[in-house]
């Protein structure tokens, strides 16, 4: 998904770029509630140790959206040969996380974290939140001026309204995914106290109301142990992306249904990924200022370069402009 993938590359930030772990964790758990499989949960636990090796961002997310999507493929009308393989399955999952999970946390005792003051948390919080009028901005204007020293982090309006479109031709399938991307994204406005202002210019003071309730919200569920692992809430415009796109999913499938368009599927699929595809482009207008950063030439690393025997590895951290460095 675009959002936050360009700004990944030009930060370093390896958990965006390398997103394989969570739909992985996912398929494999629908595998294994909608088909009843023990076998299923087995793979599912296993890749639940996977995905939190790989990344503590990946591991909160998957937890997240697991809270939304298990439910729902739990109370459905089975037989009893069905739950009894569903209580198997059930199992097998919740034990090979809980002995992954403490192993894990083990491990990561080995590499303990700089504890933040609640300053530092608030204003990561506040800094680092998703601005609703971001979408607006980039798709409506022609051209803007942006932070040269950033990437576009924009979500095409387009791809978004083809999403929710096909989510909505999903229900009551797609219930769950919608819900998590929603939760998802509020969670991505941090404690952007800017939120309550502009819903309110838009929605009058119901919108002010609002977003100042969600705002509080966010204030109450980010002193939870696992969402204050996420210290960038942008970063949840990823994941809740990748919720919308299950769903829309679920109604492409109701959609491909239809005999008449069924015969269509494949060049519909390549002319709707081609026009999203250019209205990605055009949306975070990447021939704009592409963030650009010239590395310091420092002298004894050209002396590293150049020496015979083997020498030590040098990370060069990417310095930002303030407020974002």
């Amino acid at each position: 998904s675009q959002p936050m993938l360009l700004h990944a590359m030009g930060d370093g930030t390896a958990e965006h770029i390398s997103f394989w772990g969570m739909p992985l964790l996912l398929g494999a758990l629908y595998k294994a509630l909608n088909e009843t499989s023990p076998k299923w949960g087995v793979l599912s636990g296993l890749i639940s140790i996977m995905v939190a090796l790989d990344s503590p961002y990946l591991a909160v997310y998957s937890l997240t959206a697991s809270l939304f999507i298990v439910p729902w493929y739990l109370f459905k009308k089975r037989s009893l040969a069905d739950r009894i393989q569903l209580y198997w399955t059930i199992g097998a999952i919740s034990a090979i996380t809980l002995i992954g999970g403490i192993g894990i946390g083990l491990i990561y005792q080995f590499f303990p974290i700089k504890t933040m003051l609640a300053s530092e948390k608030i204003s990561l919080l506040t800094m680092n939140a998703t601005d609703l009028r971001t979408w607006w901005q980039h798709d409506v204007q022609e051209s803007f001026i942006r932070d040269s020293s950033l990437p576009p982090t924009t979500l095409s309006s387009f791809v978004l309204l083809i999403a929710i479109s096909l989510l909505i031709l999903g229900l009551p399938k797609s219930l769950p995914w919608a819900l998590a991307g929603c939760f998802m994204f509020v969670l991505s406005l941090g404690l952007n106290d800017r939120v309550p202002v502009h819903l309110g210019q838009w929605l009058g003071n119901y919108g002010k109301e609002f977003g100042s309730l969600l705002i509080d919200l966010n204030r109450t569920l980010y002193t939870a142990p696992a969402l204050g692992l996420i210290r960038f809430p942008q970063r949840w415009l990823v994941p809740a992306f990748l919720m919308l796109l299950c769903g829309a999913g679920i109604g492409a499938q109701r959609l491909f249904g239809f005999k008449l368009i069924k015969q269509y599927a494949l060049p519909l699929c390549f002319a709707v990924t081609a026009l999203g595809t250019f209205s990605s482009i055009r949306s975070s207008r990447l021939d704009l200022n592409f963030p650009y950063q010239e590395l310091p030439q420092v002298e004894f690393t050209k002396y590293l370069a150049n020496h015979a025997q083997e020498g030590g590895v040098l990370l060069l951290p990417q310095m930002r402009p303030p407020p974002k460095s």
